[in-house]
């Protein structure tokens, strides 16, 4: 009988080798972005145009790459921009993959301190978020397919990732521009809106720009996947220990 449940439980023990070896690994999860502005040397192009570059003093930051779309209301025979929704990600890679998203650009209905471009983050580690107004423009350099070029100053500094941000460039755009004036009130009837895809790239610049209000400093705290880690192999060793137990007491009893 002892030899019988001897080589039931050295056959036991490969059957739980053999099935663990051919159950399929956890696929990884998705790359969760934790920080905002990941790239924080200001790249060598394109150049700046001195309408629009920062006032001495100010120190790059970050950039982010944005692309979202423009909506233009038709009013009175002009299209004004009634609108802005842009993803906002740390690297394009070469690409723009949404999934990669830290924050978002979008307009407040209605202006707060003349600034409605709004950024916010939307970490879980970090909810601070800027409004910025704009200061001056200039024609892309790329054409005038593209919208302009602008310095945006901020008139809100709430802490977290936008912390001591004071300007924000708005370069590279590529498309954006409201249809032909030509349409408003004939193709597209007045208080009409349409969406236009846009893409650009944001500097964000650290400094004392003039009527700044500045809140209290939020130093948030990065999540880690550490104790996850943790707790994955120590129910892996978990069940590992459960079938060493089985076999031993099989064994001697």
């Amino acid at each position: 009988m002892y030899q019988i449940l001897k080589v039931l439980t050295v056959c036991l023990m490969f059957v739980v080798e053999y099935a663990l070896s051919q159950a399929p690994s956890a696929q990884p999860a998705p790359q969760q972005e934790h920080y905002i502005g990941t790239v924080r040397q200001k790249p060598n192009s394109p150049d700046i145009p001195s309408n629009i570059s920062v006032p001495s003093g100010s120190t790059f930051s970050f950039l982010l790459y944005g692309s979202g779309k423009n909506e233009w209301l038709c009013q009175s025979g002009s299209w004004v921009l009634n609108n802005v929704t842009i993803n906002l990600i740390n690297n394009d890679n070469g690409h723009f993959d949404p999934s990669w998203e830290v924050a978002s650009l979008f307009w407040q209905s209605t202006p707060i301190n003349g600034g409605r471009a709004t950024f916010k983050s939307l970490l879980d580690n970090d909810t601070s978020s800027i409004i910025t107004k704009p200061d001056s423009s200039v024609a892309s350099p790329d054409g005038t397919d593209n919208i302009n070029w602008e310095r945006q100053v901020v008139n809100s500094v709430p802490g977290g990732a936008f912390s001591n941000i004071s300007y924000v460039l708005t370069i590279s755009t590529k498309r954006g521009i409201s249809p032909s004036a030509s349409t408003c009130g004939v193709q597209f009837q007045n208080n009409a809106k349409t969406s236009v895809d846009f893409t650009a790239t944001y500097y964000f610049y650290a400094g004392s720009p003039p009527n700044t209000t500045t809140a209290g400093p939020n130093s948030p705290t990065v999540k880690s996947d550490a104790v996850t880690t943790r707790l994955s192999r120590v129910g892996q060793l978990g069940w590992v220990s459960i079938v060493g137990f089985i076999a031993v007491g099989v064994l001697f009893f």
